[in-house]
């Protein structure tokens, strides 16, 4: 509905310009992940940018699939 109105879509974008959600997975090891991947090899993470959302252009968000030993 938010989107239908442009007026609280503006107002939207705004106040959730630059923010992100960041999820992360750790383990023993991560195996295999389409997230990054820490150096150390034990956590995969995905940010996703909250005002990419609004943004029609873009595609969907992909997958996060990650293989992690615990």
């Amino acid at each position: 509905d938010m989107q239908e109105d442009p007026q609280m879509e503006a107002m939207m974008r705004q106040m959730l310009a630059g923010l992100s959600v960041t999820v992360r997975v750790k383990g023993a090891k991560i195996e295999s992940s389409t997230g990054v991947i820490s150096e150390d090899g034990t956590e995969a993470s995905i940010s996703i940018g909250l005002d990419d959302l609004f943004d029609k252009s873009r595609p969907a968000m992909a997958d996060f699939d990650t293989m992690v030993t615990y």
